[in-house]
């Protein structure tokens, strides 16, 4: 019988819309340690990269010490309040149960593990679907960096056929692993910007992506 290839999906814009609830937790980490509230829209722009990434990005002087309270702060508020705007990207489930039929699939985020799990949950898309998920706290590095996508394969030992996400480091991800990749354009990166890193297809939605991958 023949072995399955993997397809390895990001989370975050891809699957679900979990923009708000990150968003969200970032100002109530914010509001914690008295520093300014920020625009969400503006916070989104940047997700996709290390939470200490984005809070250095608004407060380039903050001290190390508090980005270390505002990182701790972010992942509480998003585990027990805020992961509840999440909602799941329209028809991923059903894409992903059609795509289960003649692939193995594989959850690659640059999200920590347990909030990977309780995002999904929230999201409508059952975990039992994946072959495998890995959270960014289970790599010693995030994407663009190719770790995530190559622990995937190494561990279900098969070969990684895509890369699908919603982000530049999504495909530049996929690119470092020689995988084709998939950019969706259900998440917060302009066209133009993921025209850039030339993926192999852009396509407007994950919904789309069985037939797609027939084509």
């Amino acid at each position: 019988m023949k072995q399955k290839k993997i397809i390895c999906f990001d989370m975050d814009g891809t699957l679900i819309n979990s923009f708000p609830a990150h968003a969200k937790a970032f100002n109530k980490a914010f509001k914690a340690n008295k520093l300014p509230e920020q625009s969400e829209p503006e916070m989104m722009k940047l997700f996709g990269v290390e939470a200490k990434i984005i809070i250095k990005k608004f407060f380039p002087k903050i001290s190390v010490r508090k980005l270390e309270v505002c990182i701790e702060d972010f992942h509480n508020f998003l585990r027990e309040e805020t992961y509840v705007h999440t909602k799941q990207i329209d028809g991923a489930m059903e894409a992903l149960k059609k795509l289960k039929k003649e692939w193995k699939l594989a959850l690659v985020s640059g999200t920590f593990k347990s909030e990977v799990q309780l995002l999904l949950r929230e999201g409508g898309i059952d975990q039992r679907i994946f072959d495998i998920v890995i959270g960014g706290d289970e790599v010693k590095h995030e994407k663009p960096s190719p770790e995530l996508i190559k622990k995937a394969g190494d561990i279900l030992e098969s070969e990684i056929a895509w890369m699908v996400g919603d982000t530049i480091w999504d495909i530049k991800a996929g690119k470092a692993a020689k995988v084709r990749t998939v950019a969706v354009l259900t998440g917060k990166t302009p066209i133009e910007e993921l025209v850039k890193v030339d993926p192999t297809m852009i396509i407007q939605s994950v919904y789309m992506l069985p037939e797609a991958l027939k084509a």
